[in-house]
């Protein structure tokens, strides 16, 4: 049996549109949260600075040494574990905070802060969690530029995120008396955060 030309290109042609096809039906469409992420990194605009003068991409060494120094000038305490802690008066009410970054190939790619209003208690509705996010977002976005966009998350939460370039900077409630602030390097997470 001869196939003629004619008839194998199409059919060669059909195969690579399915094989197409099949790869693709496995992939889910990117959300628009994903698709923002990809632009921000193509983009290429590198924003390391998070708070204190900390820096994403600084060594384990380097961040010890930095919070040390720190330390021993009165900025930060030692909390629990290697927690580090600061007492903050640039909110509406008093507050806390406490991070500790997370580390990839011995550098800092993401910092959760906690804060809490140091004089939450339940008759106290004004210093709840929710006011405090109010109050952060607007430091943040007085600090840092940009807009906080929301977005609900897989477990059903709305946080609130902005994306320059590299980094994301995601806010949300934890309880009724703790916000985290998470800053996330992209180009070492890609996927961003859930």
């Amino acid at each position: 049996m001869i196939i003629k030309e004619n008839s194998l290109t199409a059919i060669l042609s059909s195969l690579a549109f399915l094989v197409f096809l099949v790869s693709n039906c496995d992939q889910e469409p990117k959300t628009e949260y994903q698709k923002e992420i990809d632009q921000a990194l193509v983009s290429q605009v590198e924003k390391d600075s998070l708070i204190l003068e900390y820096k994403f991409g600084m060594t384990k060494e380097e961040f010890f040494e930095y919070s040390w120094d720190i330390n021993k000038q009165g900025v930060v305490v030692n909390g629990a574990g290697a927690e580090i802690v600061q007492d903050v008066d640039w909110l509406k009410s008093p507050a806390r905070r406490s991070f500790y970054p997370n580390f990839i190939e011995d550098q800092v790619v993401q910092l959760p802060v906690d804060y809490s209003y140091n004089g939450w208690a339940p008759w106290n509705s004004h210093l709840v969690s929710d006011s405090l996010l109010v109050d952060l977002i607007d430091n943040i976005e007085s600090e840092y530029g940009g807009t906080f966009k929301n977005r609900v998350i897989e477990n059903g939460d709305t946080v609130y995120y902005q994306v320059q370039g590299n980094r994301e900077i995601r806010v949300e409630t934890m309880d009724q008396t703790k916000v985290r602030v998470t800053f996330t390097d992209l180009s070492k997470l890609t996927s961003g955060t859930n």
